[in-house]
């Protein structure tokens, strides 16, 4: 998968908080796809501290799609994820990170999760970014739904251990060359929705992307704990027409949509 930095924009949401809607697609209906690349747009948030660092990061996701279906682009995807990365000078690309995502095709990279299972649900994890060559490449971690699931990832003294829900665990050794790096640094949690064309959406009004029991661990702690954030805005790329991202949170729960 890619990342790119987050920008802050303060709008002002009047809708309400934190409705569930039914596992599947949203309200949209089909759109054009509309970028020849992957753009990557985000909405989510990141919870660190300039005095310690996060060792784990914990949600439960209930993804919402509506991937764009015509024109000649096939940089189609929609996915929601959990991350550590750095806190502090990783530029956009190192992280360790895992969840749900949906993709029609592309983009047509040998291997790629959605050049390998086009049209599909998948789970799936990425990480690296310490070398040009160590990714983050995004890789499959097996079939998925759009049902409510929990995910997370835990730094150990050896590893990074992903644990997905359908049972699968994944360990990425701290002394991997894509993630020694910042291995052993000061992590933040990320909490993201993400899309790869401006004709796809991470669901509607009516019918959001919804994270809860949003959670982090400290270097110092071995317990997981609430986020606990203020009602309010998350962060998020303004996607341009014909979808808006919106993102909005309070307490250890996050909904996002188009």
């Amino acid at each position: 998968m890619r990342k790119i930095a987050i920008l802050v924009l303060s709008l002002l949401l009047t809708v309400a908080m934190f409705g569930v809607a039914a596992p599947g697609v949203s309200a949209h209906g089909n759109q054009a796809c509309l970028d020849g690349d992957a753009r990557t747009f985000l909405s989510g948030t990141t919870d660190s501290s300039p005095n310690y660092g996060r060792t784990g990061v914990k949600a439960a996701i209930s993804l919402r799609i509506d991937i764009c279906s015509t024109g000649a682009d096939d940089d189609s995807l929609t996915a929601a994820w959990i991350g550590l990365a750095p806190r502090l000078g990783s530029g956009a690309s190192q992280i360790v990170q895992m969840g749900i995502l949906a993709c029609r095709e592309g983009p047509s990279i040998p291997g790629s999760v959605c050049n390998t299972f086009p049209g599909q649900i998948r789970y799936f994890y990425a990480f690296g970014g310490c070398t040009a060559l160590t990714g983050p490449y995004g890789r499959d971690a097996g079939p998925a739904d759009l049902n409510p699931h929990t995910y997370r990832i835990e730094r150990t003294a050896s590893d990074f251990v992903l644990y997905f829900p359908n049972g699968t665990t994944i360990f990425i050794d701290r002394g991997n060359i894509s993630v020694s790096c910042f291995a052993a640094g000061n992590l933040r949690a990320e909490w993201e929705t993400e899309k790869w064309d401006r004709g796809d959406s991470s669901g509607s009004v009516s019918a959001r992307t919804t994270f809860s029991a949003m959670q982090q661990r400290n270097t110092f702690d071995s317990s997981f704990h609430n986020i606990n954030k203020p009602i309010g805005n998350c962060s998020w790329v303004m996607a341009t027409a014909p979808h808006n991202s919106a993102c909005t949170m309070g307490g250890n729960g996050m909904q996002a949509w188009d």
